[in-house]
């Protein structure tokens, strides 16, 4: 019975595979601003200049851009992984409840076949081939172990990545709005004396 474990690697589409090139380089410009703290002073996009009072604005603007990205991705890895994972899921279950039949066994799910005829050369090149076939598949199973790194550099590492950037540009926005928020105290009062300084009226000068 075939197997479908046996089947092609899992790969994403076109499409998934530009979003989430898009959505690592966004998050790699969200982590550096995040860990170096320091918010773009300026940025043009589209003809729009932002100059270094609106650092704020433009750190949410990138903010929100990798948050779509991010759902974006996300939505569509999760649809092609439930397309690869359904097969699978399919044959473990039916396997499970053909193996509590009396008269089924690990043996029906084996590329196994009677001993070959040494007089029959059709029967004799199959058993070589199936030896083949089997001792190849031993000697690159290690190598095959290697899908799950290619399975978390496609899938984990482009989730995981962007919600670290943008919890690290959050605190890089709030931290500034927080520096902000002291130095506006700093030079409030100078303004306010500043302000409280009135010239004399004319006639107290007169009288004088």
């Amino acid at each position: 019975m075939p197997d479908p474990s046996q089947a092609e690697p899992f790969t994403v589409a076109d499409e998934t595979r530009a979003t989430r090139r898009n959505l690592l380089l966004v998050s790699s410009l969200a982590f550096f601003i995040g860990y170096s703290g320091v918010l773009p002073k300026e940025v043009s996009f589209l003809g729009l200049k932002f100059n270094s009072d609106q650092q704020e604005s433009v750190s949410w603007f990138i903010f929100f851009i990798t948050l779509f990205l991010f759902l974006r991705f996300l939505s569509s890895l999760a649809v092609e992984l439930s397309v690869y994972l359904k097969p699978k899921a399919y044959f473990k279950a039916y396997k499970k409840n053909l193996l509590a039949h009396p008269a089924l066994d690990e043996s029906d799910w084996m590329d196994m076949a009677p001993p070959a005829d040494p007089y029959n050369l059709d029967e004799v090149q199959d058993e070589a081939k199936r030896k083949a076939k089997w001792s190849s598949q031993k000697a690159v199973r290690p190598l095959e172990r290697f899908v799950w790194l290619k399975l978390l550099l496609e899938t984990l590492l482009p989730v995981v990545f962007p919600i670290v950037a943008m919890i690290c540009l959050v605190c890089a926005i709030n931290q500034n709005a927080e520096q902000d928020g002291a130095d506006q105290p700093a030079t409030a009062p100078k303004s306010k004396i500043e302000s409280n300084v009135n010239p004399k009226p004319e006639s107290e000068v007169r009288s004088q």
